[in-house]
């Protein structure tokens, strides 16, 4: 008996699709979520009735879903062919290829194979179905079977999928340049539905859906080129935050006929979560190093956090932010006297803590955690699970950024006073100061201070500048001043001082290298509001 991600190369047309309308400029004509059929043979009827009966038992309700089925039946008939389980799971990418193939978007699917007598409910399946559906957390379900050679023994795949949106027909294809309109509505239980999407030009936007008539409906851009953009819909539930739909848009290129994996040596084995740990940290910092971010530092009170936050998502056998027990992110930092402006928190269930990165990474909303200009410290927390040939690793990983020292406040205050002061002698007003121009100064005095030699002035002025102007249209005549300097008077000599179409300021303060620091990188933001 298997409970991994037993993912097999299922290559097979479908039959029954309801035919889908093409779309001008489109390199497909299928539709995610499109309603589909499915003839159940007599061994999967059985294990249906069996699974109804089940869920009376338990009072729990689940959904058949058809294309689930036809991914079900699929792969148990590629097993039944194989005439054994695998001893290792494949890579959970094959499973969502196969069900994205199908129209299914949904980003938490749950497999499980085991054989068994033909036309008979294995009690293994039940066992399963007691061990992870009896919460209620699951949503749909679908089996699938393929019978051994000698018609005595069955496969049987179970698929668990929870899907607390239910989304309109999309194209698979859409054009590039067009807006994608998206409609759907929500299970009881959860709101606040968003969206992310990762663009061809590695480029993350997102934004929320607006509510009408107990529907919500969101226009998605695809400017930015022909090429593949993920889609991720995120909802608010019990347990936090979660990703409700996950998917790719081809965007005038063609869909692939096979999922793209990643080629890697088998996926190593620590020999303790701290190893794991480590590991996860340095692929955190490749992955800014990539894009010009400094290095996040790692904090042990973070990382004890992260642990056992990794301990409950174990436990409990799925990624959660949000605990019965230990409350939210903000509330456990507290409990445990951290100190922050802003916490994230990435939290992932997988066979490796790689395969844990690299399902991380996809996912726009955790990769916008990873890359978050602003966060200076990284706890990592993981927690194993000892398999016969692999494992189960939980991971957790708190991204935090600290307030500023009383000495880097006081210092920003200064500057303040001395712009205004040198002001009111021309006979200027007074600037007033910007808590939100502060803030993304002092982000990008950090990102600065993280990149030492390897900054680039001029790039990072730029981009604070579009950041703060894409964020607030009610902002003009934005300009950044930055400073490497161990006399701050040197704001002085900048012409923005004395500009009559500006009247907010905020700046940041980050001590260089040196104990006492002789220098310090300072950012000054000069708007109108």
């Amino acid at each position: 008996m298997s409970a991994g991600l037993l993912l097999l190369l299922l290559a097979a047309t479908p039959a029954g699709d309801v035919p889908a309308q093409p779309v001008p400029g489109a390199s497909c004509r299928e539709r995610y979520h499109q309603p589909a059929s499915f003839l159940a043979n007599p061994d999967e009827s059985v294990l249906i009735a069996g699974i109804i009966g089940w869920c009376r038992q338990h009072r729990t309700r689940l959904l058949w879903d058809e294309r689930y089925a036809r991914v079900a039946r699929l792969w148990s008939e590629q097993l039944a062919r194989a005439g054994h389980l695998p001893e290792q799971s494949l890579p959970a990418e094959r499973l969502r290829f196969e069900l994205q193939r199908q129209g299914v978007s949904d980003a938490q699917v749950t497999p499980f194979s085991l054989l068994g007598p033909v036309e008979k409910v294995p009690p293994g399946l039940l066992d399963f179905l007691d061990e992870r559906a009896a919460a209620g957390r699951y949503t749909h379900f679908a089996v699938g079977v393929g019978r051994l050679p000698g018609q005595k023994r069955m496969m049987v795949t179970l698929l668990l999928g929870r899907r607390p949106a239910i989304i309109d027909p999309l194209p698979v294809c859409p054009p590039p340049g067009s807006h994608l309109a998206v409609s759907l509505r929500l299970l009881r239980g959860f709101s606040h539905p968003t969206w992310l999407m990762t663009t061809p030009d590695d480029k993350i936007v997102r934004d929320v859906f607006g509510q009408q008539e107990g529907r919500f409906h969101g226009e998605i851009p695809l400017e930015h080129g022909s090429g593949t953009y993920r889609l991720e819909i995120l909802v608010q539930g019990d347990s936090g935050p979660e990703v409700a739909a996950l998917f790719p848009l081809y965007a005038g290129v063609p869909r692939p006929r096979a999922p793209v994996v990643k080629l890697r040596p088998a996926p190593k084995r620590y020999r303790s979560p701290e190893q794991a740990e480590q590991a996860l940290l340095e692929m955190i910092n490749r992955e800014r190093e990539r894009f010009d971010l400094p290095p996040l530092r790692a904090d042990e009170k973070l990382a004890a956090v992260a642990r056992r936050q990794a301990l409950q998502v174990l436990a409990h056998g799925h990624a959660a932010h949000r605990s019965a027990s230990t409350g939210s992110l903000p509330q456990r930092l507290r409990a445990s006297g951290i100190t922050f402006v802003r916490a994230l928190e990435n939290v992932a269930l997988a066979a490796s803590p790689q395969a844990a990165h690299d399902r991380i990474m996809s996912s726009p909303g955790h990769r916008l955690n990873v890359l978050d200009p602003g966060v200076t410290h990284l706890g990592v927390g993981v927690a194993l699970e000892r398999g016969a040939s692999e494992d189960t690793v939980a991971v957790c990983q708190v991204f935090v950024e600290r307030p500023p020292d009383s000495s880097q406040q006081e210092l920003a205050g200064r500057i303040l006073d001395m712009v205004n002061a040198r002001r009111r002698r021309k006979g200027r007003f007074a600037l007033g100061w910007d808590r939100q121009l502060a803030a993304a100064a002092l982000r990008t005095a950090r990102c600065l201070a993280g990149l030492g030699e390897e900054a680039d002035l001029q790039q990072q002025s730029r981009q604070l500048v579009r950041q703060l102007t894409e964020a607030d249209e009610n902002l003009r005549a934005v300009t950044a001043r930055i400073f490497f300097t161990a006399r701050p008077q040197r704001v002085l000599r900048v012409p923005e001082i004395y500009a009559e179409d500006i009247n907010r300021l905020g700046a940041g303060v980050v001590p260089g290298p040196g104990r006492p620091p002789a220098q310090y990188w300072i950012v000054v933001v000069f708007a109108g509001r």
